[in-house]
């Protein structure tokens, strides 16, 4: 029996074995690629004060862009400009996913990524039938030495520790957002260690990018993921593909038609021609590349909402605006990255609840408007707003049973128009 149970084990082990690759691979083998990218530095490209410089694959994520990050683009008003320059990402730009394969830079300026997989599922955008992944390349210096990125997620600069605020249940993560009353920021994220994006192939829809593809089936070319209306689909399986990008009014125009806005300058190949040409820069744009979405919205774009806390000293050393509640989202506006529409609530009339678990929106209370604050609060890492009401829930500050109601007495400090529950106004 012994000898039966021992046999069977290693033909699974076998089958395991050889169920992706077709041949029997031992813990111990090499395994071959199954692609390799070419990567070098634009001539000139000083790299000598980075402490390990590597460059990697940063995979592509879904996001929905809040509409105040939006409709900023396009105002006129110096106050909301200097709130979204503070705190939006760039609407059009890249969000990250997952780290994938890395390697050490040359001191010849060159590198090469063995792709060992496939992409997981999760990473892939589509149905069975047609699905596809992108990725950016990126170079990056590794300066705590783990042999890949960290990816950040906004945190709060800026504690006030007089002003409590309802906790979200720790620091950057699934519930919390860092910064007062929301856990500790993440000290780690401050420190000098912590890892500097200093390229990317991927930065933004705005301009020329190159970017890996992997597409699996056949293609959606209505696909609101990174388009690239007016180009081919990309190869199936690995390739690198290519675009001049659109401008951000190009998109808000042809939205506005129910359309995608058009590339130009499509270019695809496969991964072993050529190479990828990486042109170091340090912006904000650059570094978002690295950037989570972090617990600030949730995942159809709406914000999530905190009560105006006791005391607002902050306001004095942070931009801030205030805005009607419910500025209209702007649904597919919001998808040039996939994701759901930002169109607000839900349906039945229940409530988001204190950890910011979505609600189902339905009956939104009194029907006079009251303004939110928005604040851009100083960062370390990445970009991130702060909206707060005097009445509310954490996913829909028009909820018919709020969480906390304020409107009755503002604190003193509250620079926003407020509707008592009575319909009274309150400067």
């Amino acid at each position: 029996m012994d000898t039966l149970i021992r046999l069977i084990f290693g033909l699974l082990v076998v089958a395991l074995a050889t169920a992706c690759t077709g041949k029997v691979v031992g813990l111990s083998d090499n395994l071959a690629p199954l692609a390799t990218l070419h990567v070098q530095l634009a001539p000139g490209t000083d790299v000598t004060d980075m402490k390990h410089p590597r460059v990697g694959l940063v995979w592509a994520g879904q996001t929905v862009v809040e509409s105040f990050c939006w409709t900023a683009t396009l105002s006129a008003d110096s106050t909301v400009r200097a709130v979204a320059d503070a705190g939006c990402r760039d609407p059009l730009g890249f969000y990250p996913n997952y780290v994938g394969a890395s390697a050490p830079l040359q001191p010849d300026g060159t590198a090469d990524l063995s792709i060992l997989a496939l992409p997981a599922a999760d990473l892939l955008v589509g149905d069975l039938s047609a699905r596809v992944a992108f990725a950016s390349v990126v170079l990056y210096d590794d300066r705590d030495g783990d042999g890949t990125l960290s990816l950040r997620s906004p945190h709060w600069l800026h504690r006030h520790d007089d002003d409590p605020l309802p906790s979200d249940g720790g620091g950057p993560g699934e519930h919390g957002d860092g910064g007062p009353g929301g856990g500790e920021p993440d000290e780690a994220d401050a420190t000098a260690d912590r890892d500097v994006l200093h390229a990317a192939s991927l930065l933004s829809m705005t301009r020329p990018d190159v970017r890996v593809a992997f597409r699996e089936g056949g293609f959606d070319a209505l696909s609101a993921y990174y388009p690239r209306e007016g180009c081919p689909p990309p190869p199936v399986g690995y390739s690198l593909v290519g675009a001049a990008g659109f401008s951000t009014l190009d998109a808000i125009l042809a939205f506005a038609k129910g359309k995608l806005p058009a590339t130009t300058g499509c270019t695809a190949t496969t991964l072993d021609v050529g190479a990828v040409e990486l042109t170091r820069a340090a912006t904000r744009t650059v570094q978002a590349v690295g950037c989570t979405r972090g617990s600030a919205a949730n995942a159809n774009g709406t914000p999530r909402y905190r009560e105006a806390p006791a005391k607002g000293a902050f306001l004095e050393e942070l931009p801030w605006v205030c805005r009607p509640i419910g500025a209209a989202a702007l649904g597919p506006l919001g998808r040039l990255v996939g994701g759901p529409d930002a169109s607000g609530g839900g349906k039945d009339g229940a409530s988001g609840d204190a950890r910011g678990q979505p609600g189902s929106g339905g009956n939104k209370g009194p029907a006079e408007i009251s303004e939110e604050l928005i604040v851009a609060y100083a960062e370390t890492s990445c970009p991130a707003l702060r909206h707060y009401t005097v009445r509310g829930c954490r996913n829909d500050p028009r909820c018919a049973i709020p969480q906390w109601d304020l409107s009755g007495s503002p604190p003193d400090w509250w620079p926003c128009k407020v509707v008592a529950a009575g319909g009274a106004t309150k400067p």
